[in-house]
């Protein structure tokens, strides 16, 4: 007589329906269960930890564009960390500034014109020049 066939002759296994065996293989399976939530919590743990280094690289990056024209990185950064990168970088391009490159072209600029008046005051006064205020004038 094989195995099969004493199982299958027993009175025990004639008396048992689906449902009871689906609750015994459930109660036989319930520990391997706990092992696998177990290994749940770690893919949780690092899909939070990836998800949090995901929103600190964007409040850095929002603290990067604001530093880029001219303002606070780590105001901006702390900005977008307690409310929003999102929120962050919109303050951000709205304030707004100057790039390095446009400060450099402003002071180039500057000079250019500094250099022009003091061309023009130099023409001007370079036969005679400008007459000098008298001491009593100052008072």
């Amino acid at each position: 007589m094989t195995i099969k066939q004493a199982v299958s002759g027993s009175r025990f296994f004639n008396e048992l329906n689906p449902n009871k065996i689906a609750m015994f293989l459930l109660q036989v399976t319930e520990p391997y269960n706990s092992v696998e939530t177990g290994n749940e919590d770690w893919i949780i743990a690092l899909i939070l930890i990836g998800v949090i280094a995901f929103y600190i690289l964007l409040c850095v990056l929002v603290g990067r564009y604001a530093k880029k024209h001219s303002r606070s990185f780590w105001g901006f950064f702390l900005l977008s960390f307690f409310f929003n990168p999102l929120i962050g970088f919109i303050i951000a391009a709205i304030v707004g500034g100057e790039t390095a490159k446009q400060r450099e072209k402003r002071i180039r600029q500057e000079a250019e014109i500094r250099m022009q008046v003091e061309n023009q005051y130099r023409q001007q006064y370079a036969q005679t020049p400008p007459p000098m205020p008298s001491p009593d004038e100052n008072q």
